[in-house]
């Protein structure tokens, strides 16, 4: 009979096992016993170079969902929006308002209660008379707003809004030189601005209209595209509302284009309780394509707005639409055809879904973009 492999009638093996299985046993424990120790033993860690940083982190709530939110919840003091100085850690938001985007009427109600200062586009100025007009959304036609000392409503929704949610919200009316009808900035604008009697028109019913709401506290000044010509008499108007609505109490703020030296900013600064800096397209409908306000572009203009605006008297406007550059004629939202369309935000998304193209981010400009090809080579 073969002797068993594992046959140990000594116990050798055995014996040989079982000191291996204690001194196995010894070092596990050894090994268990040190890790508790620096684990539970408390030692400070080394002091790094940087200075150390305390801050009281707390969570972000979207209080203004929350059933009974005080109004105004992002804000530290009660009073009123256009009282809270500028740039002092107050958290005021400024919102812009049209009547010809639908839109714009779903964001405002969806985010009425975070909105401080309102800046509805309802008063054009086109002629050298000075007159104030509005537009029929629906029609694009034009109607003079002030007829003596009544008062053609502008618009019906925005303010029976705002008092039914008893929003904590002021209101400044925009006027501008804006044609809706031939979609232009009116350059002839300049003519009023030189015309005498056509400004003290201007101021007077500008005064009337205000005087209409209570929720009016002032003006939003943006006339844009005008000649360099017209600058000194685009001055002289900004002094004189200046003078008006001061008196009245009421405030203005003026919408003025970034890094532009045409504009005497200084000046504008002295004369109003603040200057909204235009900080968006750097590439537009008459450039090449690119981001509506590259990270660069954004911060440089911040820069040297503040070398001479002061800190309290400047409010930064973010761009929130887009364009599309193509290398033949699309049809555009308007219905047009063309190279360069002008794209609000829905419409971006729409053509992304519908082209399957997803939207990045690009990591330089730190600008959304995306990009496609039709069938037929576009």
């Amino acid at each position: 009979m073969a002797k068993a492999v594992f046959y140990d009638p000594q116990l050798k093996r055995w014996r040989n096992l079982r000191l291996l299985l204690r001194i196995g046993g010894i070092v596990i424990s050894l090994v268990v016993a040190v890790f508790m120790y620096t684990a539970l033993r408390s030692e400070a860690l080394p002091q790094t170079i940087w200075p150390e940083l305390k801050r009281s982190y707390k969570p972000v709530r979207d209080t203004h969902k929350r059933a009974g939110a005080a109004r105004g919840s992002h804000r530290k003091t009660k009073k009123p929006p256009s009282q809270v100085p500028l740039n002092e850690d107050e958290g005021l938001r400024a919102a812009f308002y049209v009547t010809w985007d639908k839109g714009s009427y779903s964001s405002l109600k969806e985010y009425l209660r975070q909105i401080d200062l309102l800046y509805p586009e309802w008063l054009h100025v086109l002629t050298p008379d000075g007159r104030i007009q509005g537009s029929d959304p629906l029609t694009n036609q034009m109607f003079d707003v002030v007829r003596g000392a009544s008062i053609h409503s502008v618009d019906d929704q925005v303010m029976p809004l705002i008092r039914q949610e008893k929003a904590d919200v002021e209101v400044f009316p925009l006027v501008n030189n804006f044609d809706p009808a031939s979609g232009k900035w009116l350059q002839n604008v300049g003519d009023f601005f030189a015309n005498d009697d056509g400004r003290a028109n201007f101021r007077r019913q500008l005064v009337t209209f205000l005087a209409s709401d209570s929720k009016f506290k002032g003006v939003s000044v943006d006339f844009e595209d005008f000649p360099r010509t017209a600058q000194p008499s685009f001055n002289a108007l900004i002094g004189e509302m200046a003078a008006d609505l001061h008196s009245r109490g009421l405030k203005m703020y003026i919408n003025v284009p970034a890094d532009d030296d045409d504009f005497n900013y200084k000046y504008l600064a002295d004369n109003s309780d603040g200057l909204i800096l235009m900080n968006y397209d750097e590439h537009q409908s008459e450039s090449k394509a690119g981001p509506v306000a590259s990270h660069a572009f954004f911060v440089g203009n911040i820069q040297k707005a503040l070398k001479v605006i002061p800190k309290d008297k400047l409010i930064v406007g973010i761009g929130s639409y887009g364009y599309e550059w193509g290398n033949k004629p699309v049809e555009c939202p308007e219905g047009n055809f063309a190279t360069v369309c002008n794209l609000s935000v829905q419409d971006a998304w729409i053509r992304s879904a519908e082209s399957d193209a997803p939207i990045e981010l690009d990591s330089e400009s730190l600008n959304p973009h995306f990009a496609y090809d039709e069938d037929d080579g576009t």
